[in-house]
Parts: C-alpha cells; sequence; structure tokens
C-alpha cells in the first residue's frame, strides 16, 4: 500500500525525476510538475495529495508560495508543504523561514528527506529549523 500521494514542484526536470524515482521507491505515489498548473493539470481532481514539496525558487514570477497556496486551494485542504531550496543569500533564507514551513537544503540527504516526509504526512513537526506557523 502506498505512503500516501505526494505532490512535488520544480521546475527542473531532472530534480522532478529523481524525486519521483526516490519516493516512488518508498512506496510514495507521487505526482510532479514544472508549477502549480503544470501539476494540477497531472494530477487531475483525484485524491488530494498528503504533502506537497515545492522547490523555493520557480521559474517566471511563480513563488513557492503562490504554487502551494493554489495547490491548497484546488483541494480545499490545509496540505502540509515542505520548502526546498539551494539558495544561501540570506535574504532569500530568511523569505523562505518566514513562510512557516519546513525548509530543507539541497542537496537533500535521502534520509532527512524520508524522515520530513514521515513526520509531515503523519502532521508531526519534522526535525530541524522551523519558523513559528501563523
Amino acid at each position: 500500500a502506498a505512503r500516501g500521494r505526494v505532490f512535488i514542484i520544480d521546475d527542473e526536470l531532472l530534480v522532478r525525476e529523481s524525486m519521483t524515482e526516490l519516493l516512488g521507491g518508498w512506496g510514495y505515489e507521487v505526482v510532479a510538475g514544472a508549477s502549480a498548473d503544470d501539476l494540477l493539470a497531472r494530477a487531475g481532481v483525484a485524491a488530494r495529495p498528503d504533502l506537497i514539496i515545492c522547490d523555493w525558487r520557480l521559474r517566471g514570477t511563480e513563488t513557492a508560495a503562490h504554487a502551494i497556496g493554489a495547490v491548497r486551494a484546488a483541494y480545499g485542504a490545509e496540505v502540509p508543504a515542505l520548502l526546498i531550496t539551494g539558495d544561501t543569500a540570506p535574504n532569500q533564507l530568511r523569505a523562505a523561514h518566514d513562510t512557516g514551513l519546513v525548509l530543507l537544503h539541497k542537496p537533500v540527504p535521502p534520509g532527512k528527506l524520508r524522515a520530513a516526509l514521515g513526520n509531515l504526512i503523519a502532521g508531526r513537526p519534522a526535525p530541524g529549523p522551523r519558523a513559528a506557523v501563523r
């Protein structure tokens, strides 16, 4: 049985493919897209996700906060979300932390990612830095 349904939003095809393969190997059902619109078109109106994994920086003007908000709005649920970033600029990291979402830094060690997924889907806070949830 699948451990849960995970949506991945990342504008890099290689990242989407490798994350899909990794999470699929762990027993998750995965739907991935380059943007919120792309992801929602691929996901259809099937069951809502148990977790959203989103890259902090997306192509164009779409932000991670917008993409996560669009998916949550489409399913009418406060789906847990995890941000992943390769950013090292202090202002970008501060903005990411200010979302209140769990933030992991690229490259993400598989064990750390697996623990965060399990905790967030189970409704427990993931270990590591986390801003106050508003």
